[in-house]
């Protein structure tokens, strides 16, 4: 998160469109709209990587194709996968995700409260083998 917070820093100093925020450190103040940029951050880094490829550009079928062509988002210290698609048994033998779209096996749950904050149940999140 201290990747997050310092793209935040910089967005929210130079950016004459976060204008309405009237200092750098909004985020770490309000935990409405602090949840809501993190959300939005992790979302376009995910995004970013996925067009990292030239796959893109072959159509719109073939980028969705590739979004599980073992592919894995690291984000800092937040991993996105592994996605994996249709695959032979040698190479699944030799690490590949086959037949995977779950995206990870750890679940975080969240409530949200009436006044728009999220509280996190801390006691609920599950890693799943």
């Amino acid at each position: 998160m201290h990747r997050f917070q310092r793209d935040m820093r910089a967005y929210l100093s130079t950016d004459e469109g976060a204008s309405f925020f009237n200092d750098t450190e909004h985020f770490m103040h309000d935990d409405i709209s602090g949840v809501f940029m993190v959300h939005g951050w992790l979302a376009g880094e995910v995004l970013s990587r996925a067009l990292r490829g030239r796959e893109w550009m072959m159509g719109r079928r073939a980028f969705m194709e590739s979004l599980y062509d073992q592919r894995r988002y690291v984000i800092d210290d937040l991993v996105f996968g592994d996605f994996g698609g249709v695959c032979g048994a040698t190479a699944e033998s030799q690490g590949a995700v086959c037949r995977c779209n779950q995206g990870g096996n750890t679940v975080f749950v969240k409530e949200l409260m009436a006044d728009g904050r999220m509280n996190c149940f801390l006691h609920v999140n599950q890693r799943f083998q």
